[in-house]
C-alpha cells in the first residue's frame, strides 16, 4: 500500500500528474465527539455553544434547539456524535462532518 507523504515545499506540476492516477492513502482518525466538537468550532460552525449560549439559542423561535433525552433543547449537530439522534432524524447512524470531509480531501490533495 502506497501511503501519502507531506510534500513541503516540494511542488508538483501539472506535468507530474496523469489522468487516471491512483491518489496514496492517507490515514485519518480516529473519529471522537472530541474530534467533532473541536473540529466544528475551530471551522466556525453555527450550532455548537456551551452552557447558557446553548439554552438562549435552542429557545429561540427559529426552532434551532431539539429537545434531547433530557427534554432539554440541544444542537442539531447531535447527529455527527449521538447515535441516537441520528437515527432519530432518519439517518443511518451517526455521520461525519461534511467540511471536515472537504478539509480532509484538501489535505490529501495538496500532499
Amino acid at each position: 500500500m502506497r501511503t501519502s507523504a507531506f510534500r513541503g515545499s516540494t511542488a508538483r506540476t501539472w506535468q507530474d500528474v496523469s489522468e487516471g492516477e491512483a491518489l496514496p492513502t492517507m490515514l485519518k482518525g480516529p473519529m471522537t465527539v472530541t474530534g467533532f466538537i473541536a473540529y466544528a468550532q475551530g471551522w466556525g460552525g453555527l450550532y455548537i455553544r456551551a452552557k447558557q449560549a446553548c439554552l438562549e439559542a435552542g429557545r429561540r423561535p427559529s426552532g434551532l434547539g431539539i429537545a434531547n433525552r433530557f427534554g432539554v433543547p440541544d444542537c442539531p449537530e447531535r447527529v455527527h456524535w449521538e447515535e441516537e439522534f441520528a437515527l432519530e432524524v432518519g439517518a443511518p447512524g451517526a455521520y461525519d462532518y461534511g467540511p471536515e470531509r472537504c478539509s480532509w480531501l484538501t489535505h490529501h490533495m495538496t500532499n
